[in-house]
This record gives structure tokens, C-alpha cells and sequence, in this order.
């Protein structure tokens, strides 16, 4: 989907989507865990060697066990590639921590929630809807 103008919180539609897929991706995945109940996950790179290694990405876990974050249905593959994680190690997350990473802000939650609302590939079209069908 693409719009014209700067309709959302980073710009245009594609410059929000690279945001939320590049930074802003905590709250992202919040908005969509509180518009449909999908459990919050994140990925670390599982090679390295401290027991606790720093979150790289946030998303949610679609209820056909697929990833989801702002560029749709992705996989740890996705994951490998776009960060450059040599080995992906996923989990479960919460919106606190999630909150411990970036602060998150109830208006711009809201505000992501409504750029979701505009996304119309799946899984977003299904939205207050079924769930989509993965891939």
C-alpha cells in the first residue's frame, strides 16, 4: 500500500514502514499484540557469547506460529538477512520488556495502530477480522 504525503508518525507510508522495521520496532509489534491478542517475540544473535545478549528485532507470533512484523509475514531467515544475525535465537517477549527498551509512548502506540489499520497485505488485512492464513 502506498500513500501519498506524510500521513504517519515517520512521513510518508514507506518511510514509516523502514522506521518501524529499523528502530521503531518495538512499538510496532506492541500495537499489533494489543489490536490482535498475538504474543510478542524478539530475536537475539544466538552466537554470541554473554548469557544475555541485546534484543535486535520486535514482532509478534501470528496464531499459525509465522512471524509478523511491518514488512508482513517474515521468517528467521528475514531476520539473518536484514541484520545481518549470523544465528537468530527468538523468544518470548512482554510489553514491558519491550518498554525497557524504548520507553514506549501510549500516543505513538496508538498512532502506529493506525498506520496498521491503512496496511492492506496480509496479515494486516485481516485485522478485526480471521486471521490471515500463513504463507
Amino acid at each position: 500500500m502506498e500513500q501519498d504525503g506524510d500521513d504517519f508518525l515517520y512521513g510518508g507510508f514507506e518511510e514509516t514502514r523502514q522506521e518501524y522495521l529499523h528502530g521503531a520496532c518495538w512499538t510496532f509489534a506492541v500495537a499489533l499484540h494489543e489490536l490482535t491478542g498475538w504474543p510478542l517475540a524478539w530475536v537475539r544473535d544466538g552466537s554470541k557469547c554473554t548469557e544475555w545478549p541485546m534484543p535486535v528485532h520486535g514482532f509478534c507470533v501470528h496464531p499459525s506460529g509465522a512471524y509478523v512484523d511491518a514488512a508482513g509475514f517474515v521468517t528467521a531467515e528475514t531476520f539473518r538477512a536484514r541484520y545481518g544475525i549470523p544465528q537468530p535465537a527468538v523468544s518470548d517477549a512482554s510489553v514491558g520488556q519491550f518498554d525497557a527498551i524504548c520507553g514506549l509512548e501510549d500516543d505513538e502506540v496508538d498512532m502506529t495502530k493506525d498506520f496498521i489499520r491503512a496496511m492492506t497485505e496480509p496479515p494486516f488485512d485481516a485485522i478485526g477480522r480471521e486471521p490471515a492464513p500463513a504463507p
